[in-house]
């Protein structure tokens, strides 16, 4: 077995070596996650174990974020400024629960139904652009999504809670058949 030959390389020249690679996200902080190793003598098992942790965070980040672009969302404005005293008549609870994805782990459909200029794009936007969580993924999902990299549109990434746990009313007992659907109508009153 052949031994390491011992270099010296400059901090830049590895970055762009390690990028170069394939590995982004310690190539893009690599001035940062060596002061954090060693201000935290992690031993040669741990930095690997940390630089796979970190590439499994970025890969799944980006691949969520070319999801997002190849959806075509756009931009949009997050649903904290959302005005819900305008459509005077706005089933708050239910956008709310939509936006917190029930309706995925229920198996049904979100309709929402309005005139022009009440808000359904926006929220559906909001809607699209909600990470999912391990609660409202299904079994063949196989897209995960960080809880570090999350947009500021976006609600917590922590799995929601259990309904009566919150105090939130849930949605109807009836099993969902596969053509049900929830909707909500916003209605300029």
């Amino acid at each position: 077995m052949s031994s390491l030959a011992a270099t010296t390389t400059n901090a830049t020249d590895l970055a762009s070596r390690l990028l170069k690679v394939g590995l982004q996200a310690i190539g893009r902080s690599l001035d940062d996650f060596l002061a954090r190793a060693t201000k935290s003598r992690l031993s040669p098992v741990q930095i690997l174990e940390e630089i796979a942790r970190l590439e499994e965070i970025d890969k799944s980040w980006r691949s969520q974020e070319s999801r997002r672009q190849r959806a075509r969302i756009g931009r949009f404005k997050p649903i904290a400024d959302f005005d819900w005293n305008w459509p005077k008549k706005i089933e708050r609870d239910l956008i709310e629960r939509a936006l917190a994805l029930e309706f995925i782990r229920e198996g049904r459909n979100l309709a929402l139904i309005g005139t022009n200029g009440l808000g359904k794009t926006m929220i559906a936007r909001n809607i699209a652009h909600t990470p999912p969580t391990s609660s409202t993924k299904s079994s063949t999902d196989a897209m995960s999504v960080p809880a570090q990299k999350t947009s500021p549109a976006a609600p917590s990434s922590s799995p929601p809670t259990s309904p009566s746990a919150t105090g939130t009313p849930s949605f109807p007992t009836r099993p969902p058949s596969p053509h049900s659907s929830t909707s909500s109508r916003i209605t300029p009153t």
